[in-house]
């Protein structure tokens, strides 16, 4: 069906109508209630003759029942509920109510974090500027967090924040690198057959959103259709409708800086040594991942083929011994990299995914990263690092083992010393 610009205006203007416009019985009863008030005004032993009269009316609230938004009344209670049974010794907490988190705060320490902060004075509450995607937090610094109808949100500018198709990927790694190994994160979203409803929020699958969170345990979860509801009920939900799911995840208390790629600490810390720290990041989305290494001690350039990362990057802080480059992709043309950078080359994924550009030939992708693993390992002597699994989505029906070994003999063949560089290749992550 085809929606003409018109036509969506027009059903906007039928909207505001019908939801701002009071009904004629509201004055009516607005009315009979003036004359009767102030008919016994002169009877009534608070009388005043000096007190002022002015007009202030509230329409349309002499309701049969309190009308309340139940969505945030139970998935609120739920969230307090997982935070008194876990009694932890502080709260962070990412975008939620406010009324949530004033209450919160007077049982546990809080601090609240907001792209719009709040101004305020209460005892047990801190309220911070903050972004998702950037918190002011250190590594690991969070023992639980909680972010309420806040992850669904991100990347659609609804808010103010920066446009990014892959928003809630983004919020979800920085999420990751704040909590502790061992800590807690209860978070609720909009769940449902996958769908972005702009701008308002996404409506995500329960088992794509927990993808978002690989080798986290799940300790709670809770649907509400408004009302707590079986997880059964979300097999029911009609697409571009919602329900809300809860979860409450537990980060696995072994997890390193470079867990979102699925790399145990014990090799992240060998892959450290191997570098000395220093890398060069090529390829998309790639802030989370430069923002671990600077975590981790490690200084080196990106260079993004992620043309939103622009926007992403504005509303974060610089990383401290890192320089980072935005590029239009051109697999036409052969990649060169600096000389005076002998950095190893990290390949975190094609600068083009067939899902943004689905007239790309995968063969691109394929002749790219071939080109510019001879380019760094032939003619720079450098270590190439690539993550397989990022590469597989720009790489579909190529057999990618075969392939890498492929990459790994020319590599060799191509060098005219016996020790030249070698490719690390991560594996594709277990449930991610």
């Amino acid at each position: 069906m085809i929606v003409r610009p018109w036509n969506l205006f027009k059903r906007f203007c039928e909207f505001y109508l019908k939801t701002h416009t009071p009904n004629p019985n509201h004055w009516a009863n607005f009315r009979d209630n003036y004359a009767a008030y102030f008919q016994a005004y002169e009877g009534s032993k608070l009388a005043r003759p000096d007190e002022r009269l002015r007009f202030y009316p509230v329409l349309g609230e002499a309701t049969a029942t309190t009308e309340i938004d139940l969505y945030y009344f139970y998935q609120n209670a739920w969230a307090a509920r997982m935070v008194a049974e876990t009694q932890p010794a502080n709260v962070v907490d990412i975008g939620s109510s406010t009324s949530f988190v004033s209450v919160l705060s007077q049982f546990v320490p809080t601090t609240f974090f907001d792209i719009r902060p709040i101004e305020v004075n209460l005892p047990g509450l801190s309220a911070r500027a903050g972004s998702i995607l950037d918190m002011p937090l250190g590594p690991g610094t969070a023992e639980f967090i909680t972010s309420i109808c806040v992850i669904e949100h991100i990347g659609l500018g609804r808010y103010g924040d920066p446009i990014h198709p892959d928003g809630q990927w983004l919020a979800a790694m920085e999420l990751d690198r704040v909590l502790a190994p061992g800590g807690k994160l209860a978070l609720s979203l909009t769940a449902g057959p996958d769908c972005v409803a702009y701008n308002a929020h996404r409506i995500f699958k329960k088992e794509r959103f927990l993808e978002l969170f690989p080798r986290y345990g799940l300790a709670n979860e809770a649907l509400f259709t408004p009302h707590p509801s079986p997880m059964e009920a979300l097999a029911e939900v009609e697409p571009g409708e919602f329900a809300v799911y809860a979860t409450l995840l537990i980060k696995p208390v072994d997890a390193g800086p470079l867990e979102c790629l699925g790399l145990p600490k014990a090799v992240t810390e060998a892959l450290l040594d191997l570098t000395e720290g220093r890398f060069t990041l090529i390829g998309r989305c790639l802030q989370p991942l430069a923002k671990r290494l600077a975590d981790a001690g490690a200084t080196g350039a990106v260079i993004d083929f992620d043309v939103l990362m622009r926007g992403v990057l504005e509303s974060c802080a610089p990383l401290p011994g890192w320089g980072y480059e935005v590029r239009e992709a051109d697999l036409a043309r052969p990649f060169q990299l600096d000389p005076a950078d002998p950095a190893p080359v990290f390949l975190a994924g094609p600068p083009l995914s067939p899902t943004a550009q689905p007239r790309m030939d995968p063969a691109l992708n394929r002749e790219w990263l071939s080109t510019l693993v001879l380019e760094a390992t032939a003619r720079h002597d450098r270590t190439c690092l690539i993550d397989a699994a990022a590469w597989q989505a720009g790489l579909p029906g190529i057999n990618l083992p075969g392939y890498f070994t492929e990459l790994a003999q020319a590599v060799y063949q191509t060098h005219e010393v016996k020790n030249a560089p070698g490719i690390v290749i991560f594996l594709p992550r277990q449930g991610g």
